[in-house]
């Protein structure tokens, strides 16, 4: 049955008295309708939403806030929701627009919720305009795409430039040995001394070639969250890490450490890193110790491993872990 003029101004002035402060005190834009799509009421927020004079919308059809194209699909809609009533989302998994009263655009988020009265069922919606949430996701997705492009580009310049440097490498290594096992008789000591060093320097250049491409490689792995159990996981490390005499001569305490949410294979590769270098940097100290914990700082859970090693100036810090 169509509702009359008079239902209509009777329903605002009942929505406006009972619920108009409430409604316009809102941060979204709240419209009003009945069942044959009248507005029965429009927040303040709504009608600065779309662009309207107070009052301007009372009594006209909710289509006249859609875009053209939405307005013959959204009376099914419309007549659908009235008749089973329920608070939801409107549109979902859909994108959704509002019609400004300048005949602009602007994306929107909906969420309707039945309202009961004298006058009978209404249904109240929250619009909210989402242009800020959709330049800010914009943002976001171009920025993916440039991280993904410079992260596809290192690793393109990873692997070229370890391809490229293991070959003189590994002749650098060869001709040494070669000079060493065939002509070392007819060498001085030094000279003998000298090929040796470049042969272990050109061994650790190689190595930290191959660090250099699994370090490329890292970064295009996409994450695997799971719940890590991070003492296992130290152990595991050192147990893979440590020689035998690393056994007798270190002290290592492994403290009980709560489980993490991470990818369990980059979990475990931080891990390594951090192990190998305390070992590393702390063999040929006096008693070499190495503790290995968690502690919360200002209310974050932080895992670390300490030693009494080399060590590093500090004022090199964010050169040494901002990459990471």
């Amino acid at each position: 049955m169509h509702t009359t003029d008079e239902q209509v101004h009777r329903a605002a002035h009942l929505i406006r008295t009972r619920y108009g402060e409430v409604l316009d005190s809102t941060p979204d834009g709240i419209v009003i309708v009945n069942a044959d799509g009248s507005i029965i009421f429009a927040s303040i927020q709504a009608e600065a939403l779309f662009g309207y004079a107070h009052d301007e919308l009372t009594g006209k059809g909710l289509e006249m806030l859609l875009p053209h194209k939405f307005r013959a699909p959204h009376v099914g809609h419309r007549t659908d929701f009235f008749s089973q009533p329920r608070t939801r989302s409107m549109g979902m998994g859909l994108e959704l627009f509002g019609l400004r009263k300048d005949s602009s655009q602007f994306p929107v988020e909906i969420s309707l919720s039945p309202l009961k009265t004298d006058e009978g069922i209404l249904v109240m919606s929250a619009i909210r305009d989402i242009t800020p949430k959709k330049i800010a996701d914009q943002l976001m997705q171009d920025r993916t795409r440039e991280l993904e492009a410079a992260n596809n580009e290192l690793g393109a310049f990873s692997y070229s430039v370890s391809h490229d440097l293991r070959a003189p490498l590994r002749a650098i290594n060869g001709f040494c040995r070669i000079i060493m096992e065939e002509y070392t008789k007819g060498l001085p000591a030094d000279l003998v001394r000298y090929l040796q060093l470049i042969a272990k320097n050109s061994s650790h250049m190689g190595v930290l070639v191959d660090d250099l491409l699994k370090f490329s490689q890292l970064s295009r792995q996409q994450f695997q969250l799971r719940s890590v159990a991070m003492t296992a996981l130290a152990r595991a490390s050192l147990d893979e890490l440590m020689t035998p005499e690393d056994r007798v001569s270190f002290i290592v305490e492994v403290k009980d450490m709560p489980d993490c949410s991470g990818d369990l294979v980059l979990m475990k590769q931080v891990w390594t890193n951090l192990v190998s270098n305390a070992l590393k940097f702390t063999r040929g100290s006096h008693s070499p110790t190495i503790e290995i914990g968690q502690r919360w700082i200002d209310g974050v859970s932080t895992y670390y491993v300490k030693d009494n090693g080399a060590g590093f100036d500090m004022q090199y810090v964010h050169k040494l872990f901002g990459v990471f």
